[in-house]
């Protein structure tokens, strides 16, 4: 399935709050349409940006908009044509929005999982082991099933994201003929929503705690890192207890589609690629990632 159609489902079935806060894949295949060569030449865009006649070009160029410093920051080293900034532009607005919605919910999930496993501690100083007994425990596997659906979502975030700025910036430069696809992603491994640790031991941490919780679910079966292997069988086993919870229910749907998404991603390539995430189940620190991007430059420089 295509990268468009696939976000265009999950966004279908995603929590209504989400839904907004992916990227503007589609806003951004519409501006990068925008950007059309001058007399034929593909390579105008990323050659030249200038406002009259030189050497580099026989038609008068668009008059460009220089963007700041700040904006740019040191991706780019030439002036850019207006469509093409107004596409950068747009680029670097969503690559924001996905920053801040993705650590918006990563300080919230760090507060909602201190809060559920104090009221656990609670419940076990009063219960002891048969904590089954307790309607308030109830609550808090609800509450824990929620907090950990929400957290497999938002690695799925990162994800789809990731996936969309690689694919959008590669037509970017197919289209214009540059060369920013390296540039840019290496920008992008150095934003927050790329860096999933945190994210990544918070899965880990509930995890630990959905197996006090639910002691006969197959979550029990595996003490791997939270990406090696597939959860869905466990969450299926886990959603049997809240079958008559709606909102529940929903979340482990979704969370389920996730792990599948994210599998789809991370399938395939038998070797590490700079402009993919790594195949499911292998551990990402960022070195294959720096490996190609070397391999990389010196194909440029050949």
């Amino acid at each position: 399935m295509k990268y468009g159609k696939r976000l265009q489902s999950l966004l279908q079935d995603s929590l209504p709050e989400w839904r907004d806060n992916f990227i503007g894949y589609k806003r951004l295949k519409q501006a990068l349409n925008k950007i059309v060569p001058i007399d034929g030449d593909p390579l105008f865009f990323s050659r030249c940006g200038c406002s009259e006649h030189c050497s580099r070009c026989d038609v008068p160029c668009e008059v460009p908009i220089m963007l700041s410093a700040e904006q740019l920051g040191s991706l780019f080293s030439r002036r850019l044509a207006k469509s093409e900034e107004n596409f950068m532009l747009l680029l670097f607005t969503e690559v924001e929005k996905v920053n801040a919605f993705f650590m918006e919910k990563e300080e919230e999930f760090v507060i909602r999982l201190q809060e559920t496993k104090v009221k656990l501690e609670k419940l076990q100083e009063i219960w002891g082991t048969n904590l089954e007994l307790s309607q308030e425990i109830i609550e808090v596997r609800k509450a824990m099933v929620n907090i950990h659906g929400e957290m497999v979502l938002l690695e799925n975030y990162s994800a789809l994201n990731f996936t969309g700025l690689v694919k959008i910036i590669k037509k970017h430069d197919k289209k214009t003929g540059g060369g920013l696809r390296m540039s840019f992603i290496q920008s992008v491994m150095q934003e927050p929503f790329f860096a999933t640790d945190i994210l990544t031991d918070l899965v880990q941490e509930c995890e630990g705690i959905l197996r006090q919780l639910f002691p006969h679910s197959s979550f029990n079966q595996h003490n791997e890192k939270p990406i090696s292997y597939d959860r869905s069988i466990a969450y299926s086993e886990v959603s049997q207890v809240f079958l008559d919870d709606d909102d529940v229910m929903r979340i482990c749907r979704n969370t389920m589609a996730a792990w599948h998404i994210m599998r789809e991603l991370r399938k395939g390539s038998s070797t590490y690629n700079l402009f993919s995430f790594p195949p499911f189940g292998l551990e990402f620190d960022g070195s294959c990632c720096k490996l190609a991007m070397t391999e990389k430059k010196k194909q440029y420089q050949h």
